[in-house]
């Protein structure tokens, strides 16, 4: 069943930012497992990449929780090497879609070859043209092919809680 709750998170935001955060986390845990099986393991670390949900990439990164800069809100998700974690950030999530495609585009990277020269090589070809980008992003465009592990419907849970 392929459910929808493309602008539920932003029209239900009275509910508030823990509501909006339970159900990008709820997303995660039925997806993510499926990502990391499908795309398989990193030939370059030993450990599987964990994922964190937090409110903003400023808030993370300087420890103050309502920290916003000008990243604030369009930062979607990141993969740090340093730390092998994936950060998705909530309140840009605005789907089923952007949250999968983030999950998908984030594994790959942590997939790719670490290499630090070989990734300035590829930075100096621009994002666009950058391969490590380029296969991030066709990574992403199997997001439907998940949808069938959320098996409930986000819509109506939303609606009755």
């Amino acid at each position: 069943m392929e459910t929808n709750i493309k602008n539920i998170l932003g029209e239900h935001s009275l509910k508030g930012r823990e509501y909006q955060q339970e159900i990008v986390q709820s997303v995660i845990e039925k997806v993510y497992p499926h990502v990391v099986t499908n795309l398989g393991p990193s030939k370059y670390r030993e450990e599987t990449p964990s994922v964190e949900v937090w409110n903003d990439i400023y808030a993370r990164y300087s420890g103050i929780p309502e920290m916003r800069g000008e990243a604030s809100k369009k930062t979607k998700a990141e993969w740090k090497e340093e730390d092998n974690k994936i950060y998705i950030y909530y309140l840009n999530m605005e789907d089923e879609e952007d949250i999968i495609r983030s999950l998908l585009h984030e594994y790959t990277h942590s997939l790719q070859d670490p290499d630090p020269e070989k990734r300035a090589e590829q930075r100096k070809l621009g994002y666009d043209n950058d391969l490590h980008e380029i296969e991030a992003h066709a990574a992403e465009e199997n997001w439907k092919d998940y949808l069938k592990y959320l098996n409930i419907n986000l819509t109506e849970q939303i609606t009755n809680n």
